[in-house]
C-alpha cells in the first residue's frame, strides 16, 4: 500500500515538473526584433510592455493593431520603447483611455440621476 502511494506521489511530482518546464518554453510569445513601421493610432486597440528582465530577451512595447477597420482581427507590432514615436503613441493611447473612462463615468452619473428622479 505504501509503495502504490509513493508511486502516485512520484508520478504526480513528475507531471507537475513536466508541465512547469513546458510552460517555461512554450507559453511566452516574445518579440525578438522590432518592427520599423509605425502603426496608425486609429488602428491601435491596446498595448502592453515586454520586459527583458522577465522571460523575453528584449524590452519591447507591443501594440495590438487591427488589421482592417471592418475585421476584428489584431496583429502584434513590436516596437522599441526607447523610440520617441513609441513614447508619443503610448501617451496618446493613455489619454484616449482616460477620455473613455471619463465619458463612461459621466454617462453613469446621468443614469444615476435619472434613476433617483424616478424613485423619489
Amino acid at each position: 500500500m505504501a509503495t502504490s502511494r509513493n508511486l502516485y506521489v512520484l508520478s504526480f511530482a513528475f507531471l507537475v515538473m513536466v508541465l512547469d518546464v513546458s510552460q517555461a518554453f512554450g507559453s511566452h510569445d516574445c518579440c525578438i526584433k522590432y518592427n520599423k513601421k509605425k502603426p496608425s493610432l486609429k488602428m491601435i486597440e491596446d498595448y502592453y510592455q515586454q520586459k527583458s528582465t522577465q522571460v523575453c530577451d528584449i524590452d519591447a512595447t507591443i501594440f495590438l493593431v487591427r488589421t482592417s477597420p471592418c475585421i476584428s482581427a489584431t496583429v502584434r507590432v513590436c516596437a522599441d520603447p526607447r523610440q520617441k514615436w513609441v513614447q508619443n503613441l503610448i501617451k496618446a493611447l493613455d489619454q484616449r483611455t482616460q477620455k473613455k473612462k471619463q465619458r463612461r463615468l459621466k454617462k453613469l452619473k446621468k443614469s444615476c440621476i435619472r434613476l433617483k428622479k424616478q424613485l423619489y
